[in-house]
């Protein structure tokens, strides 16, 4: 009789943790994953050229084998991104061009996918429940880079004309640059600041025309600056090496 009991009590107890198995085998291979896809484009409509794509997890590990490019139609794809489940576990995406730099956050509030601007946490790009997202035509408004060459170590900080700070960067290097940062023909204000003499210099400072490169160069207090364009030859020649080596010791 006991054994009659204890087999069917063993029935009761399997059916229950077999239906408990296949529920969460359920919710674990239905887990939700999205689909993001954007065309890059520069003011006037033209296909901004693509060379990287990248998909970023909550604790900053790539995800590989997302992504696609297509430079030929101009669109970047992404397919089976793992959904995040709330703000604790967001994914990134980068973007990259010779002139672009479009970042993107996504994580999840309510029953909403809220995209941001990764380096304008508060600047809200679209928010929507659908797990297949398409962007559309992405303008490029901040398509010019700096580069700053420096016979010292110096900070780094750009602002626009209402004070506003336009890139920072507190490590003390004499290269430092800032891409995605200003817009063209645009004035901004560099400050650059020593660590060991505690000096610093204030220089404005127009941007190029679209996608150019900025390039300050600093000599003692002898300030040079110049744009380039798109592929230019920014080499500094010999000779004029020895002329901004005696413009800083004379200025």
């Amino acid at each position: 009789m006991f054994f009659i009991i204890y087999d069917k009590m063993k029935q009761k107890l399997i059916f229950p943790i077999f239906l408990l198995m296949i529920l969460s085998f359920s919710v674990f291979v239905s887990a939700e994953t999205l689909s993001i896809k954007g065309q890059p484009r520069d003011l006037n409509g033209n296909i901004e050229y693509m060379y990287g794509l990248d998909v970023y997890d909550e604790t900053g590990a790539k995800l590989e084998g997302l992504g696609e490019i297509n430079n030929d139609e101009g669109f970047f794809e992404i397919k089976n991104i793992p959904a995040p489940t709330g703000e604790i576990d967001p994914k990134t995406i980068w973007v990259m061009g010779d002139c672009i730099m479009h970042t993107f956050n996504i994580m999840k509030k309510g029953n909403q996918y809220v995209l941001t601007d990764a380096h304008e946490p508060d600047k809200t790009i679209l928010t929507t429940s659908e797990t297949t997202i398409d962007l559309g035509i992405l303008k490029e408004d901040k398509p010019n880079k700096l580069s700053i060459d420096s016979d010292d170590s110096v900070t780094m900080l750009i602002e626009d004309l209402n004070g506003e700070i336009v890139a920072e960067n507190g490590a003390y290097k004499k290269n430092q640059g800032s891409s995605g940062s200003m817009k063209s023909n645009t004035q901004y204000k560099l400050i650059l600041k020593t660590q060991k003499r505690g000096e610093s210099w204030e220089k404005s400072f127009t941007s190029g025309n679209y996608c150019d490169t900025t390039r300050i160069i600093k000599r003692g207090d002898y300030f040079e600056i110049e744009n380039f364009q798109k592929g230019q030859d920014m080499s500094i020649g010999f000779w004029k090496k020895v002329k901004l080596f005696f413009k800083g010791l004379f200025n």
